[in-house]
């Protein structure tokens, strides 16, 4: 039988990885209000109330990375950021969508996505590793996208920008 302290550990640890996917759409939402809406603009609260919540996360990562690419933005940064929260999208719909399995009694629950509970890359064990290594893709996130946006809001970008 699993400890009481595995499975205490695999409520929490799943709590906290849909936090941080929510932590991160709101950063995403952040950076849509300022590259579509001025904050005094009227349209902030219809884009807000009505456009954003229509989109799903995975359509807020799409278009995220296209304006970073329509806008010429640090390609290296974009690519890390888009990674990273890749990484927390696949953990997140693992931890909403996924079923629980007990594979191994010491190990306790893991969840598992499609496919054959036995393939190994359906499965997702919340240990501590597994915790600090999205926590790491968290913080490449929130600083990313951060970063981004001040280099898209920045009034001298284009005066940065060679013409050869």
């Amino acid at each position: 039988m699993v400890s009481q302290a595995k499975i205490d550990e695999f409520h929490k640890n799943s709590g906290e990885v849909l936090r941080l996917e929510l932590e991160i759409e709101s950063q995403l939402d952040m950076f849509f209000y300022n590259y579509f809406c001025k904050i005094e603009d009227n349209r902030l609260l219809l884009f807000k109330e009505i456009l954003l919540p229509k989109l799903n996360f995975e359509s807020k990562i799409r278009i995220f990375k296209k304006i970073c690419e329509y806008e010429k933005l640090d390609t290296e940064l974009t690519q890390k950021v888009y990674e990273s929260v890749k990484f927390i999208q696949e953990a997140r719909n693992k931890v909403a969508h996924g079923g629980i399995f007990i594979k191994n009694v010491e190990e306790g629950p893991l969840l598992y996505k499609g496919g054959w509970i036995t393939s190994p890359i359906n499965e997702l064990k919340l240990d501590s590793d597994f915790m600090e290594a999205i926590k790491n893709k968290r913080l490449i996130s929130i600083q990313g996208i951060d970063n981004l946006l001040n280099k898209l809001l920045d009034p001298d970008r284009f005066k940065k920008i060679k013409i050869e």
